[in-house]
């Protein structure tokens, strides 16, 4: 074959490098799958596999079908408790089906997939920000990847969310959200970028549609009196994690610092009200960048004030984080934001870092989540400048 030949063949492998990317993030996926296969874990003496995440929401299927309690300890098929809803158990379906390995593949995929689309609709971006934003959080894809979480896909389905909102296709935006909710209730913290739209208050009525939608979902297999067990069942885990220690959260940052045990309510509410405070001037989020700096304040909240948080869930606040600084002006101030992100976020739950350091001074602070609360504490006074600061600046001027 002549060299022309052989250049000819190796040229028609070229990919566009957004489809090396997706190539990358699957192979990412393949590899922790296998990864996950071949090692084994132990609960109480018993050997159970170390994809226990997985095995708890593929489970939960069974559990459904079979009429059992979702919300029982079941030790002899994995350790820890579901703590999703119903809805979440019945969108496990495809993945019941499959065997083991070949279903946790797929796993993997549908979390890269759904979290490289969210990325892809965002068309206020171009290619370039596209592929950087990936590079970005590609560790926290792994970190997440490597627990069977479903943070990358409900990060993944929030972007795909705020794109069609921007798009002005609410009916289905709404959808997706109240989705997420279903699978981590503080997804629904999303609804609030709708006031921005001119048709905001259709989606009110498409949250009613929805949520009927969603809680019903599980009468295709179960009937009423027992949906409404397990929905009982679910609010009484949910109102049990209150009690949780703090995670890797603003709780807990204030804890170690301060020396005090802080109100984990008063914490939390004091982030919301510091989240939803600039939509009092809602009317000024006319542009694309003030919409998604809001966008990007709320994927970084649902993390640091969430009690419960961990490792696996911070490819949501990174996400956020990326979002946030390939949008805003490149200041000394943001670069090195974007690198404490990096370190103290991203690279110190790695094997760079001593086990002694990760386990001692690093959780007990909550490192990991104290790079991602400066920034949103940034975001949030950018946005205040742009939205409620502004207001007292075309009074003075006009006063003068």
């Amino acid at each position: 074959m002549s060299a022309l030949g052989i250049n000819n063949i190796f040229s028609s492998f070229k990919l566009h490098p957004w489809k090396w990317i997706i190539v990358v993030c699957c192979l990412l996926a393949g590899v922790l799958a296998v990864q996950a296969h071949v090692t084994t874990n132990y609960n109480d003496g018993m050997q159970l596999t170390s994809y226990n995440n997985f095995v708890i929401f593929r489970q939960s299927f069974f559990h459904l079908l079979n009429h059992q309690d979702l919300y029982l300890k079941y030790k002899y098929e994995y350790w820890d408790i579901y703590k999703y809803s119903p809805t979440f158990a019945v969108f496990m379906a495809p993945f019941a089906i499959l065997p083991a390995i070949p279903s946790l593949l797929l796993w993997n995929l549908t979390n890269v997939l759904a979290l490289l689309f969210g990325i892809q609709y965002q068309r206020h971006f171009d290619q370039v920000k596209k592929s950087l934003v990936v590079a970005f959080v590609f560790i926290e894809l792994a970190t997440s990847l490597q627990n069977e979480q479903c943070n990358a896909l409900v990060v993944g389905l929030l972007l795909i969310a705020f794109g069609l909102a921007e798009k002005q296709k609410l009916f289905a935006a709404v959808g997706i959200i109240l989705f997420t909710g279903f699978i981590k209730l503080i997804g629904i913290a999303a609804l609030s970028i709708f006031i921005f739209y001119p048709k905001w208050h259709k989606a009110i009525l498409y949250c009613i549609i929805w949520l009927f939608i969603y809680l019903l979902l599980p009468l295709l297999f179960v009937a009423p009196s027992e949906l409404l067990f397990q929905y009982t069942r679910w609010l009484e885990i949910l109102n049990e994690d209150l009690a949780g220690t703090g995670g890797l959260s603003v709780i807990s940052i204030s804890r170690f610092f301060s020396g005090y045990e802080v109100s984990k309510t008063a914490i939390q509410l004091t982030g919301m009200v510091l989240l939803l405070l600039p939509l009092i001037q809602w009317k000024k989020f006319v542009s694309a960048e003030l919409r998604m700096k809001y966008f990007s304040s709320v994927l970084i909240w649902m993390v640091i004030f969430n009690h419960k948080a961990e490792s696996p869930s911070f490819i949501i606040a990174v996400t956020g984080v990326a979002i946030w600084y390939f949008n805003s002006s490149k200041t000394i101030v943001n670069h090195l934001l974007l690198a404490f992100c990096l370190i103290g976020t991203q690279l110190s739950t790695t094997d760079i870092f001593p086990n002694t350091l990760q386990n001692g001074i690093f959780t007990a602070s909550a490192l990991k989540a104290i790079p991602c609360f400066f920034i949103w504490i940034k975001l949030t006074f950018e946005l205040y400048q742009e939205t409620i600061f502004s207001i007292r600046q075309n009074k003075l001027v006009q006063s003068n």
